[in-house]
């Protein structure tokens, strides 16, 4: 097959905005802006917006072939948390093509990184890991989760539950559960604002709060803070009476796990790193990584998209700053990927000198 060489990269404008998320709509086979209408999914983007990927739609690229809108993707810059300070991230979503045989993905990747060229970090959510890992991107973002069928959660048919729906009001209260939960994490976001807590269904009580979503007899837990499986098991069902099955997305509570029965065919439990990651300016990232001690490392680092991140350096660090110096001699070679990896989880490998420490990372889906 002949590659077609895609040369129209360009932002979204309001002239173009319809017919893009149009071609996006055709190729995800669904309106996900929620609109009625592309008419009025675009009035939800321009004026409406519900999440943080619409705020930003005037930085979502996309590529033209002969004048047509054909692929694009929707960054969502925004800071995170990894260790103990604040870094730049950009999250990555929308992305799409409808024409085969096209560079179109890559040139749109390619001008994303220039655009972001200062950034550290990019995450992106896949549906699949060996696509996006063609772009630098690897898996670095463990994922929790706990399925439940109805067969198990019958036995909490006639429970109480002091959880009740969220109202505006009770966002301050929310934004502080998450912060003390959150700030045990990298890679999660910094919450102050109301659009960060629009696209969800919520419901809280005096010392926790869930975010969830329901599919038919299907209810899903997205996100929660402070309670137990008996607390949002009991408030699925008084929602939803004929819940099938519930899932729970253990993000801040990892303790959840231990408070289960060890085998149970009504529960599923599993954990997987699923979430991708991928360094966008390798000077900063390195920079970013705190230390304890002293030591220095000799690295070559390869990248297939980003040449500025192509270099042979010594790596040297104490407690209170790090320094980058190009050599020509390295003890270890790591490709983009693989250095992600490093930097989001860490590593006690002896043969990293301590470059890396260990991290536990949880980043919550909320472009």
């Amino acid at each position: 097959m002949v590659m077609t060489n895609i040369k129209e990269i360009e932002k979204v404008t309001l002239k173009t905005l319809k017919e893009a998320r149009d071609a996006c709509y055709k190729a995800f086979g669904e309106n996900i802006d929620r609109g009625t209408s592309i008419e009025g999914s675009c009035l939800i983007i321009t004026r409406k917006p519900q999440k943080r990927i619409h705020r930003f739609w005037q930085e979502a690229l996309i590529a033209k072939i002969d004048g047509k809108i054909i692929a694009g993707l929707s960054p969502v810059p925004y800071s995170v948390r990894y260790h103990d300070k604040a870094i730049d991230m950009v999250g990555v979503g929308d992305v799409f093509c409808i024409e085969k045989g096209t560079d179109a993905i890559k040139k749109l990747f390619s001008t994303l990184y220039q655009n972001y060229k200062d950034f550290q970090i990019s995450i992106l959510y896949p549906f699949s890991d060996a696509y996006y890992a063609r772009y630098g991107y690897a898996p670095a973002l463990f994922k929790e989760q706990l399925v439940f069928k109805r067969a198990y959660l019958t036995r909490y048919l006639r429970n109480e539950t002091t959880l009740h729906k969220a109202e505006p009001e009770d966002i301050e209260c929310m934004n502080a559960l998450y912060d003390e939960a959150a700030k045990a994490f990298s890679l999660t976001a910094f919450r102050s604002d109301p659009l960060d807590w629009l696209y969800n269904r919520y419901a809280l009580n005096d010392h926790g709060y869930m975010a969830y979503w329901i599919f038919d007899k299907r209810f899903v837990i997205r996100e929660s803070v402070g309670l137990t499986v008996d607390e949002m098991s009991a408030y699925a069902l008084k929602i939803l009476p004929d819940v099938e099955e519930l899932t729970i997305n253990a993000v801040f509570d990892q303790d959840l796990f231990s408070s289960l029965p060890e085998h149970n065919q009504h529960i599923t439990c599993y954990r997987k790193l699923h979430d991708m990651v991928r360094i966008i300016n390798l000077e900063k990232a390195l920079y970013a990584i705190p230390h304890k001690g002293k030591g220095s490392i000799k690295l070559k680092v390869t990248d297939e998209m980003i040449a500025e991140n192509n270099r042979t350096l010594l790596y040297s660090w104490d407690e209170s700053m790090s320094k980058i110096e190009n050599t020509d001699e390295y003890d270890i070679e790591l490709d983009i990927k693989a250095l992600t990896t490093l930097f989001c989880l860490g590593s006690v490998e002896q043969k990293y000198k301590g470059a890396f420490p260990l991290n536990k990372c949880a980043c919550y889906e909320i472009f």
